[in-house]
């Protein structure tokens, strides 16, 4: 059971990934279930209709929770786990692969009950389950919920699963389905664009002996052990901080790394003292952002995986402000004086070639890892006569190993001669260290969105980001495949895709790229 997608541009409109004219909270039932069976995760009824006041059962949510989780159930599983549940059931490999995924339980006495109805609190738990969220044990919601889901239900309430209501031990029927799925499938989206972005900051928290590995294997999964924080604390303070005094525990919570990186920043430990004010004063100082998924999945009371611990830490070195703090309690912020302009740096970069997670860049020169570090090992940049005024340029570019036509460095067309396949990959090379921003696909202005497909070049060759999360979009593994490029291409003289490329002296070009698929018999 692979995810599936292949939609149009009105598609990705309707469910808001390309455009922010139309968000999720203004979409009704009806047009969430109607892009959630674009990508393949609902098929509706015989009729064509959604159903949506219809009941819901549980063989019926198990075949959907495992599409949001992509599970693959291509194969017939090697024996019957529930005694109600036989081969020829026609949900047999999907309820097969949820079980096994460790997304549902049966309910009791060997049987799994395929017509049950799904109360609010399952439902809740699943999807907490989909997305891999670590409950809180001891999270309360109150009345209205069971013991066992108490966790559960507070981190999906948590996570904009779900609204807080006074009773979540009633059936859920479909539309309440519909729009949960969406939400957490929207999530997950966002989640995993979150991850690859991130990926750079972990080779620069390596690289800069920040973080460290075993092995040339990061452990993303594994929680952020003590050593860690206190690895990252040393780099971030330059070893002036006194650990002593941080009462770090063993096992770390969200909320002990929090107050500890916060201290880190200038503010006193007085003032840290409330868990509930930690992650407004993380947002404050800019560690985080108040939109970032990591807020919706993280309890303050659970540790850290060592990937989000990355981000974390990521965001409190290179973006966020150092404070100082009055007698009275005044917090100032110094925007202009993040803690890697004074953090402690190696004699050059630590080279590690992760083998767990593709994908994360190294770093030849301590100058190329970060701007604000590059302040510190370069004199201090006076405008005058030598200024750079050039803009920066593509200079090659191939698709599946094709050259692209590149016109005085702003215009590339390609022409592909296809029936069928994918576009499995791309490389893009620039004249000098620039920043792309994906603007526009097929004059849909991407908006707010175009930091989805904004990647930065480093002079030569790279590998072109944009071929990977079309293909992304697109639900397959392959790539982006070739019937939706055609698809896509409104006016079938070419998918015209267009941006801008930036230097560091904020000269700029425009970039337009026009990929034609000539069909073959």
């Amino acid at each position: 059971m692979k995810k599936t997608a292949s939609f149009g541009l009105s598609a990705l409109l309707a469910m808001g990934l390309l455009s922010g004219i139309a968000s999720a909270d203004e979409l009704t039932a009806q047009q969430k279930f109607d892009a959630l069976k674009a990508k393949g995760i609902f098929t509706g009824f015989v009729d064509g209709s959604a159903g949506l006041d219809r009941n819901m059962t549980r063989a019926q949510f198990a075949r959907i929770a495992g599409l949001l989780d992509g599970l693959d159930v291509d194969t017939t599983p090697a024996s019957q786990t529930f005694q109600d549940v036989a081969p020829g059931h026609w949900a047999y490999e999907e309820i097969e692969a949820a079980a096994k995924a460790g997304l549902f339980n049966g309910v009791g006495g060997g049987k799994f009950d395929p017509n049950g109805s799904v109360s609010k609190e399952q439902m809740a738990t699943v999807m907490v389950r989909v997305l891999d969220i670590e409950t809180d044990d001891t999270a309360t919601v109150g009345q209205g919920v069971s013991d066992w889901a108490q966790g559960y239900v507070a981190a999906a309430v948590q996570a904009g699963l779900v609204d807080s209501q006074s009773d979540f031990t009633g059936p859920a029927g479909r539309e309440q389905l519909v729009v949960t799925a969406y939400s957490t499938d929207e999530l997950q989206e966002t989640i995993h664009t979150v991850r690859e972005e991130n990926k750079p900051a972990i080779g620069k928290l390596l690289a800069l002996d920040v973080m460290s590995v075993e092995d040339n294997q990061f452990g993303g999964e594994q929680t952020m052990s003590k050593a860690d924080v206190l690895k990252a604390l040393a780099s971030m303070t330059n070893d002036e901080l006194d650990a002593d005094k941080l009462s770090l525990p063993d096992n770390p919570t969200f909320a002990d790394v929090l107050r500890a990186y916060l201290q880190a920043l200038g503010y006193p430990a007085s003032m840290l003292e409330d868990a509930d004010g930690l992650v407004d004063k993380a947002i404050e100082a800019g560690i985080v952002s108040a939109d970032s998924p990591l807020l919706k999945i993280q309890s303050l009371n659970v540790p850290l995986s060592r990937e989000w611990g990355s981000y974390l830490t990521a965001g409190t070195l290179f973006d966020a402000s150092t404070v100082t703090v009055d007698s009275e309690g005044n917090v100032e912020l110094h925007e202009n004086q993040p803690l890697s302009r004074t953090m402690k740096l190696p004699s050059a970069p630590i080279v590690v070639e992760l083998e767990d997670i593709e994908g994360v860049p190294t770093y030849s020169t301590l100058n190329s890892v970060d701007p604000s570090i590059n302040t510190r090992l370069t004199p201090v940049y006076t405008p005058g006569p030598s200024r750079d005024r050039t803009a920066p340029r593509i200079t090659a570019a191939t698709i599946n190993g094709h050259d692209v036509t590149v016109t005085d460095g702003v215009y590339g067309t390609i022409t592909l001669s296809y029936s069928e396949g994918y576009l499995a990959s791309g490389t893009i090379s620039v004249s000098e260290d620039a920043e792309l921003v994906i603007t526009s696909i097929e004059g849909l202005d991407l908006g707010a969105f175009s930091g989805l497909l904004t990647q930065s070049l480093d002079r030569g060759a790279n590998s072109l980001e944009l071929i990977e999360h079309l293909g992304e979009i697109d639900g397959g593994e392959e790539g982006i495949s070739v019937t939706l490029v055609d698809a896509w291409d409104q006016n079938g003289d070419g998918l015209v895709i267009t941006g801008e490329l930036t230097d560091d002296a904020d000269n700029s070009s425009e970039v337009t790229l026009k990929i034609v698929i000539e069909q073959v018999d």
